[in-house]
């Protein structure tokens, strides 16, 4: 098991949650409910924050979770 360093991120002004989540982990739309969540979790007091952000704002951006593996079934 590989130890997996969190990132501090620190806001411009005006920019929202989605924005810095999506930029960081080079993410799609799909995961990005997944990566709030994570977000959040690491970042106490976050969601009482109004959005957009002010400017210097430090938000604990964690490593991106492993993707799990899939097993392919062939039906016929």
């Amino acid at each position: 098991m590989t130890l997996q360093e969190n990132k501090i991120y620190i806001t411009i002004d005006g920019e929202q949650l989605f924005q810095i989540i999506s930029r960081h982990y080079k993410c799609e739309d799909t995961q990005l409910s997944e990566l709030y969540n994570l977000v959040m979790n690491n970042n106490r007091g976050l969601a009482a924050i109004k959005q957009p952000f002010k400017a210097g704002l430090k938000i604990i951006l964690p490593s991106k979770p492993e993707a799990a593996k899939t097993q392919q079934v062939a039906l016929w």
